[in-house]
């Protein structure tokens, strides 16, 4: 038989392969082969190849291939050969942002796309803002909380589980991302006959990105540091930190011109993670006085933060507002600042 696989828009011909109904996995030039639970052939570029990954995006073309004519897994109404491509990331933005980066990079019209989240997480706006499909889940975090909360997150979980399933069923994923919150564990648990990678964020992996990662078939990570976490180092591939691209777009002149700002003082940008950070809001809000003389501020307070802080905001000097600039959040911006 002949596979075609899109990866890197190269051909790879296998004379006489066999594939058992164990899923046997067969290694040619560069690629693995392998044969998933659904019967459906898949190629991906082989996890020990050097370079092949580069962007996390690159992982996307695994399932898109043809065999001998026939189109192997889902196709639209035209007959087009479609690969599903199911991102389940939410909590915070830690997880959120490099998933948007990673589809940024990955501007393939044959790859359709749906993000599973939590139904209470900030993702559901940030993914709607990209204009991509969004489904939430019920899902609760289990480490560290208190035993008499347990059941009722258990409960959630439970449920999470059950909305995966029936989301699986419909959406028929070929490949399945996550980049890390306790929403993964139910989807993972739904779709674990499904083909799947993992991007780490940090260097030492949360709760449900270190168990996911025992039934991964790849797991990305951003540096050597991340590596000893897990057990299986074989199927790691180190890949660094994808950056959206609205995040390199801006000039230092246009920046400064879009916050109002002048290029005769430094800046300094202040935030504290896509939900802020209290204990940083209070340090700068008992050091504004000592820093403005010396340098612009850009600041983002996180929402939970923000009536507060602009409350607070509002009663410094207009000399003192004019260098500097507070935001609940940034968006498009972010690059900018």
């Amino acid at each position: 038989i002949s596979v075609k696989a899109m990866t890197d828009k190269k051909t790879v011909s296998l004379e006489g392969a066999l594939f058992g109904d164990e899923g046997r996995i067969v290694s040619i030039d560069g690629y693995r082969v392998d044969v998933d639970p659904h019967k459906r052939i898949l190629i991906c570029p082989h996890i020990n190849r050097p370079g092949v990954i580069g962007k996390v995006g690159s992982i996307m073309g695994a399932a898109n291939i043809n065999i001998s004519g026939m189109q192997v897994g889902n196709t639209d109404k035209e007959g087009t050969n479609l690969m599903r491509l199911l991102i389940c990331a939410g909590g915070t933005g830690g997880g959120v942002y490099p998933a948007l980066a990673v589809l940024q990079s990955e501007k393939n019209s044959d790859t359709e796309v749906l993000w599973v989240g939590s139904d209470d997480g900030i993702e559901a706006d940030l993914v709607t803002r990209a204009g991509i499909r969004f489904r939430g889940i019920s899902a609760a975090g289990l480490h560290g909380v208190n035993i008499l909360s347990m059941p009722k997150r258990l409960f959630k979980l439970t449920k999470g589980y059950f909305a995966a399933k029936k989301i699986i069923r419909e959406f028929k994923p070929d490949v399945m991302f996550f980049t890390g919150g306790y929403v993964g564990f139910p989807v993972a648990m739904a779709g674990r006959k499904v083909p799947s990678v993992l991007f780490v964020p940090d260097i030492e992996p949360g709760m449900a990105l270190n168990m996911l990662g025992k039934n991964a078939d790849l797991i990305t990570v951003v540096c050597e540091d991340s590596m000893k976490y897990f057990e299986n180092t074989s199927k790691i591939e180190i890949t660094g930190y994808p950056t959206r691209m609205d995040i390199r777009k801006w000039k230092k002149n246009e920046a400064l011109q879009h916050f109002d700002l002048t290029s005769e003082k430094p800046v300094l940008f202040v935030f504290g993670g896509s939900k802020g950070a209290r204990s940083i809001n209070r340090a700068l809000q008992s050091n504004i006085a000592s820093l403005l003389p010396k340098t612009q501020v850009i600041h983002i307070t996180g929402q939970t933060d923000w009536e507060e802080m602009n409350a607070w905001y509002q009663t410094l000097s207009e000399t003192d507002r004019k260098e500097y600039r507070i935001f609940p959040y940034l968006h498009e911006e972010m690059g900018a600042a």
